[in-house]
């Protein structure tokens, strides 16, 4: 019995370090799923790395890899390329079993032998020990926050138009159709006008729509002003067209916290391009 509980650690440990996944927790993993993806969504950057070496720690059960590594890009352009890390990953070894916990398990043979790694990083550490092996460097991700993903297609040359579908959560859940300098939302029959540089007003606010097309972010803000109160609701949506990952961010100043903080919602959706 041991050694088939045993087996069925190390294929989960396994996952941890193939193509096509960023790093997988093990059976025993203390978060559900959607904790996982808002670290990644939530993390400081977004790094493709050179793996330099991989030193394995002995005598320790867990941490026991200490990967050092080259950033040689950050898709949420924190970090220069160039710049040295150093972090610790649990890595299972024939003297190490996984343990139960949050964070993702590694093969040490195949984390050893990878050259390239791509992960969500805060503080010069993937997110819950997930880092995934990569076939090779390259201008675009491999990753994406909200699956966990790591096999997405390359990104299309510079100036190529494209536009992108995007289903956000919520019920029902919401599409929009983006690019090509267009921003539309649907409406239950049909998708709306183009809102980038809308603007309108009334007795009671003013309302407008603003967009920038950044080769990393595609952003929409929306702001009303209350007349009366001069309250602001705003909403800011930011899609990555490299990746296809949609976040949704709404403040509203006139609801205030007792801590003093504005009130703020966060939706999370995925856009895949509109077949031709």
């Amino acid at each position: 019995m041991t050694a088939t509980r045993h087996g069925l650690r190390r294929e989960h440990a396994i996952l941890a370090t193939c193509l096509g996944w960023l790093g997988l927790a093990t059976a025993h993993a203390a978060l559900a799923p959607q904790y996982y993806q808002q670290a990644r969504e939530n993390a400081a950057s977004h790094l493709q790395l050179r793996i330099d070496e991989v030193v394995l720690l002995p005598d320790q059960q867990s941490g026991n890899c200490e990967v050092r590594a080259t950033v040689l890009r950050d898709f949420r352009e924190k970090a220069e390329p160039g710049t040295p890390l150093r972090f610790h990953l649990n890595c299972q070894t024939p003297e190490v079993t996984p343990m139960p916990g949050s964070s993702a398990w590694h093969d040490y043979e195949r984390l050893r032998d990878a050259r390239f790694a791509e992960g969500f990083f805060n503080a010069s550490a993937p997110v819950h020990g997930q880092l995934a092996i990569i076939a090779a460097e390259r201008e675009s991700p491999w990753c994406e926050a909200t699956s966990g993903r790591c096999d997405l297609a390359p990104a299309e040359p510079a100036g190529t138009a494209r536009v992108l579908e995007c289903v956000v959560e919520g019920e029902p859940p919401e599409r929009m159709r983006v690019g090509d300098g267009t921003w539309q939302e649907w409406d239950g029959a049909a998708f709306s006008p183009q809102l980038c540089g809308r603007h309108a007003s009334d007795r009671r606010q003013r309302v407008a729509w603003s967009c920038d097309w950044q080769p990393h972010a595609w952003t929409l803000e929306y702001a009303s002003v209350d007349s009366q109160s001069q309250g602001v609701y705003r909403r800011v949506e930011i899609l990555d067209p490299r990746t296809g990952a949609y976040h949704r961010r709404i403040t509203e100043d006139t609801f205030v916290l007792e801590s003093g903080s504005r009130l703020e919602f966060n939706h999370y959706g995925q856009c895949r391009p509109v077949p031709d």
